[in-house]
Parts: C-alpha cells; sequence; structure tokens
C-alpha cells in the first residue's frame, strides 16, 4: 500500500484557479508530455466563470468536493453539479464552468474511464476492499481511519495493492476510484 498526501504535492496554476496531482500513472509519467493513463488531482476553480484548458485524447470525470459547478460542454450537454455529483468528458471538448469550487479530477489517457464512486462512513465503521482486477486509489477527503497499522487522515490518499479493511476513527468521506 502507498500513501500519497496531498500536502505534499506541487500547486499548479491554470486558467481558473489552482490544482494539485494527487497522483499519476505509470510512474514516471508527466501530465506536460502527457504520457500517463491515469492522473488524479484536486483542484479549485477561483473564477466565477472560465474555460477549462483543452486535453486532447484525454477522458475526464470531475466530482465536486465543495461548492457548485454548471458545465457546458459545446455541442454536447450542460451539467449543474453540486457536493459529489460528477460529470464525465471529453478534454476535447470546449467546457464553459459557472461557479467555483474544489474538484476531484480523474483524467485516463485511453477510451476506458475510470469509475469514481463516493462513500460516506461514521466513527467505527469498518469497510472491506478487494483488490480490483486494474488499479483502485481510495482518498480521503474528510476524516480518518487506520489501514493496517497506518493512520490515513484527510487529504490523503493509497494505492491499493491488496485487499484491506479501513477502520474509521471519526465520520469520512472518501472518493474511490477504480480503472481497468
Amino acid at each position: 500500500m502507498r500513501i500519497f498526501k496531498l500536502s505534499e504535492s506541487k500547486i499548479h496554476k491554470w486558467s481558473g484557479g489552482t490544482t494539485r496531482e494527487l497522483l499519476i500513472y505509470p510512474d514516471g509519467s508527466s501530465f506536460s508530455d502527457r504520457d500517463f493513463e491515469l492522473r488524479i488531482s484536486i483542484a479549485t476553480v477561483e473564477e466565477e466563470e472560465t474555460t477549462f484548458t483543452p486535453l486532447e485524447n484525454i477522458q475526464r470525470t470531475l466530482l465536486v468536493l465543495e461548492g457548485t459547478q454548471k458545465f457546458q460542454h459545446e455541442g454536447a450537454h450542460a451539467a449543474s453539479l453540486k457536493k459529489f455529483d460528477q460529470d464525465s468528458f471529453s478534454g476535447d471538448w470546449t467546457t464553459h464552468c459557472r461557479g467555483t469550487s474544489i474538484n476531484f479530477n480523474v483524467m485516463t489517457k485511453t477510451k476506458t474511464r475510470a469509475e469514481v464512486v463516493v462513500k460516506c462512513f461514521d466513527e467505527n465503521d469498518i469497510f472491506h476492499k478487494e483488490k480490483p482486477n486494474g488499479a483502485c486509489v481510495i482518498f480521503f477527503w474528510k476524516g480518518s481511519a487506520k489501514v493496517g497499522d497506518q493512520q490515513i487522515d484527510s487529504k490523503e490518499a493509497i494505492v491499493l495493492d491488496r485487499p484491506l479493511e479501513i477502520s474509521f476513527q471519526q465520520s469520512s468521506e472518501i472518493v474511490i476510484v477504480n480503472y481497468p
């Protein structure tokens, strides 16, 4: 099990705010070279109105963690999102955005889209997660838990490499990303 801490990631500016890369796969790939298969980041949208950076040949799933967003994907669809709502779209599309928020952003380089699921737990709840066939990342948005002898806190993520049991120490909100 690997642990990624959002606090240890670099902050990058984009046209509407900032982003922090939580993890990129495979190891050694980079967003700027576009040689990744999976990228997970946390982005803030600070401008009330903005247009997303075009990302050719990249599939995106965006989940709102805080705030609200309204998207207009030119020639495609519109979406109005509040906390834990998500929208999947092509990075090829011109996407206009209204509203400020903090977003959980998943990018995949292939036509395969990642599955993004939110789960909420109470203190003392236990969650069993089997290792999937592909990649699995669990991001702790709020709360804390024990995974084996490891303490996991808010704004940290784990990459699942084996079945595990999570014991929640307080009310928690987690985001699970399954990538085939």
